[in-house]
């Protein structure tokens, strides 16, 4: 017969990072599993989420070996475990392991109604910075360290904006922002659900529109700013699926994606555009992306970014 062993999960904050070492915070106990839970480089803006808060909660599965088994064949102990940070770390309830390898799944914010880790609730209204990962090695009684690595599950999508110096139709103040369909085909979508394990997301809404303001009032200079929203992916869209809708001065400003647009997970998508009294152009910026598309990873470049938030 095995032996059971019990144990408290604290998973770890790590509060920032550098290429070479996490630096993180612990949580002293004989027998606790440590799970250090990294979420990336750079300075947090509002909507994004670097950096471990207090009362943060994420929830984690464990599993044996996929995140469809249950650890020990127990749904109720093992599934959407609830992790609080209490400012140490992360602490959950109780928690059994044996030497059975446990597969660990974690995924930021917690719901309690996410009964299965192949389908968590996701959605872009509330500029929720979704993120999973799994452990680098499995959990036992052997092993009571590992590491997850957070990734961003969304994409971000940011405008480098700014006004042509013959714009003369105001002040040039961005007052809101719409990111919506532009025909039919339902390709933009602002819910679906999350498979913690992979990574893929498929969308479930039929409603295509987000509506966005910026954090404070936002006058447009002749000076690029960087103004970001959170959005599910889209894959290769087939022709001009997709619009963003400016409202400056009152009026509104039109700019649809091009065909083959792409917007994975963990990028930024960045463009750049000029208001001028006609419209927007694209194109131009000082990295000389002459098409004004730039696509990078999220990461620390977005500390410079103004966060759009969604109208309350």
């Amino acid at each position: 017969m095995k032996k059971i062993y019990y144990f408290v999960i604290a998973a770890l904050a790590a509060v920032s990072c550098t290429n070479d070492e996490h630096q993180t915070t612990t949580v002293s106990g004989e027998n606790t599993l440590r799970i250090n839970a990294s979420i990336g480089e750079g300075k947090s803006t509002r909507a994004e989420k670097l950096a471990w808060q207090e009362n943060d909660q994420i929830g984690v599965f464990v599993c044996n070996s996929t995140i469809d088994k249950p650890y020990l064949n127990n749904a109720e102990r093992y599934v959407n475990v609830s992790f609080r940070h209490t400012g140490g770390g992360f602490i959950a309830g109780d928690i059994y392991l044996d030497e059975t390898p446990a597969e660990v799944f974690a995924y930021y914010p917690y719901s309690a109604s996410s009964s299965t880790g192949t389908a968590v609730a996701i959605e872009s209204s509330t500029q929720t910075d979704y993120l999973y990962g799994k452990a680098e090695t499995p959990a036992s009684i052997s092993q009571k360290n590992v590491t997850v690595a957070m990734k961003h599950a969304l994409s971000q999508v940011v405008f480098k904006i700014k006004k042509a110096p013959e714009y003369t139709e105001g002040p040039c103040v961005l007052s809101s922002l719409k990111i919506e369909n532009n025909d039919a085909t339902n390709t933009f979508r602002t819910a679906g659900t999350l498979n913690v394990a992979t990574g893929e997301i498929t969308g479930t809404s039929n409603m295509g529109v987000l509506t966005l303001i910026p954090g404070a009032s936002l006058t447009l200079t002749s000076e690029y700013q960087n103004v970001s929203s959170i959005c599910l992916p889209v894959t290769a869209t087939a022709g001009q699926n997709i619009r963003a809708v400016f409202t400056i001065d009152g009026r509104n400003f039109k700019f649809a994606f091009p065909a083959a647009t792409t917007w994975a997970p963990s990028t930024r998508n960045i463009y750049t555009l000029t208001v001028t009294n006609s419209g927007l152009e694209i194109g131009g910026g000082a990295d000389g992306n002459t098409d004004g598309i730039t696509i990078e990873p999220w990461g620390e470049a977005s500390g410079n970014d103004i966060s759009l938030v969604p109208i309350l």
